[in-house]
């Protein structure tokens, strides 16, 4: 890949986050060119929920009626939940149904219900975007410095890590009782190890 470092020798933060992004942008129409399937990506990721809900329903079928053992619908719904964990990953970047919001908010709906001990997705797209605000996309850090002392959170309760966002939940959650509820039984989701990522 000769010429397309984005080294931070030779460019600040934001000159190599727009550079990453050229790149990337470029390869994605590249990949589109050589595989035109990719160009209908709204039908794709619609196309991935209806096999992933019908996955879960089916197996869990299966399971009630006898025809599955249990670990097997066990392993096959982790699966299928983590089909719509990267369904729900895309959405929340906008990358289903841009520039339509019924479509784009009933995926959000149904990926949130195929997995609804996870925190509401809406809420997660705002702490998920400013994650990436913080420079690196770094697992266990949220791309905040200092390793050692996250590896040391780590397994902490999510509200340790973000008081401020803790306060905006905290606000919004008073208005919306019922995702009050879910967030109280819950306490976040964590797919990352203590990161809302």
């Amino acid at each position: 890949m000769d010429g397309i470092s984005a080294s931070p020798r030779r460019l600040n933060a934001a000159q190599r986050s727009a550079h990453i992004r050229e790149v990337v942008l470029a390869k994605g129409v590249e990949l589109r060119q050589r595989y035109p399937i990719l160009n209908h990506q709204d039908a794709l990721g619609a196309g991935i929920l209806a096999f992933a809900l019908s996955g879960m329903i089916g197996s869990a079928a299966l399971y009630i009626t006898g025809y599955m053992a249990w670990w097997v619908c066990l392993l096959l719904n982790a699966f299928f939940a983590s089909l719509t964990h990267e369904l729900e990953h895309d959405l929340i970047h906008s990358m289903y149904f841009r520039k339509q919001r019924v479509p784009h908010n009933l995926m959000m709906g149904l990926v949130w219900m195929a997995r609804p001990s996870t925190i509401n997705p809406w809420i997660r797209r705002h702490l998920h975007l400013n994650h990436h605000k913080g420079g690196e996309n770094s697992g266990a850090n949220c791309g905040r410095g200092a390793r050692l002392k996250a590896l040391s959170r780590a397994n902490q309760g999510q509200w340790n890590y973000f008081p401020v966002v803790e306060k905006r939940l905290r606000q919004y959650l008073l208005h919306n009782p019922v995702n009050g509820v879910v967030m109280a039984v819950t306490k976040g989701y964590s797919a990352h190890q203590g990161c809302w990522a």
